[in-house]
């Protein structure tokens, strides 16, 4: 009887010692997995929107000299195209790199950097700028060439963009998605009539220029019935103020791509675009 009694006190000792092992062991063991799990998810939602914003992160650059008195001097401007902040960590000229610390908030621009170049008579330099989530922007001007004691740029022109075509594509409505467009400079036309396609949403057209200057660009848009392109929206011969400002390219003292963004005014009987200041 007592024999008996020692056997069942010895299973339940080691019951309880099982136990104890998987409490003090397996289960912490398991816990850790599971956190382990956790941090995994977090990190994957983490690269996904960083991924997403990556995508979603537009920026142009723009890299021009300071002045004709000042040809060693390169402004370095950036404007931010997108609804978050972006942070600059490197400027690349050519291939020397320049430690970066800035800001460029939302819709905004930033003078990032004051550039001091030596330039040689037939040197070029490309100007890059890295993000903080990874992205490489080259400057919108292109390669920059020091030839003849002056910069010239690869690129020189205006790039009209155009708002949400109003009316959400209801027939009955005096806004037509089909526009026609003149560049003009001191009465010579350098586009004549080009044909451009006005989307429900935004919609844009380059037009590359051969020199800087001031130039008149005219918008004519198809009428409701259906006389092609008799209405003005945008240009010299409108009223004064009332969307018709030239548009002047100021390089070398500013950007050699200038981006023109229309707004729509609604005065009713005299619908039109004027530039967004």
């Amino acid at each position: 009887m007592y024999r008996k009694k020692r056997r069942g006190v010895s299973t339940i000792l080691g019951t309880i010692i099982f136990i104890g092992i998987m409490f003090t062991s397996v289960i912490p063991m398991w816990l850790v997995m599971k956190q382990a799990d956790v941090l995994y998810e977090r990190k994957k939602l983490e690269m996904a929107r960083l991924d997403e914003e990556r995508e979603r992160e537009v920026l142009e650059l723009y890299a021009f000299p300071r002045s004709f008195n000042e040809p060693q001097w390169l402004n370095v401007t950036a404007y931010n195209q997108c609804e978050f902040p972006i942070n600059l960590l490197r400027l690349w000229v050519n291939d020397t790199d320049i430690p970066l610390s800035v800001t460029v908030p939302s819709m905004g621009s930033v003078n990032v950097y004051n550039l001091e170049i030596n330039a040689s008579e037939g040197s070029s330099y490309q100007i890059r700028a890295t993000s903080e989530r990874g992205n490489v922007y080259v400057s919108e001007t292109g390669t920059l060439s020091y030839n003849g004691g002056e910069w010239e740029t690869e690129t020189l022109g205006i790039n009209l963009i155009f708002p949400s075509r109003p009316g959400q594509g209801k027939r009955g409505n005096d806004w037509r998605n089909e526009l026609e467009i003149t560049i003009a400079q001191d009465d010579v036309e350098i586009f004549e009539d080009v044909v451009m396609y006005w989307a429900i949403s935004a919609s844009e057209m380059f037009f590359e220029l051969g020199a800087p200057g001031t130039y008149n660009v005219t918008v004519w848009i198809k009428q409701p019935d259906n006389d092609p392109y008799l209405g003005v929206i945008y240009g010299p011969e409108r009223a004064p103020n009332a969307g018709s400002a030239p548009i002047t390219i100021d390089w070398p003292d500013g950007p050699a791509v200038l981006d023109v963004n229309f707004v729509i005014v609604n005065d009713p009987g005299d619908e039109h675009l004027e530039i967004d200041e």
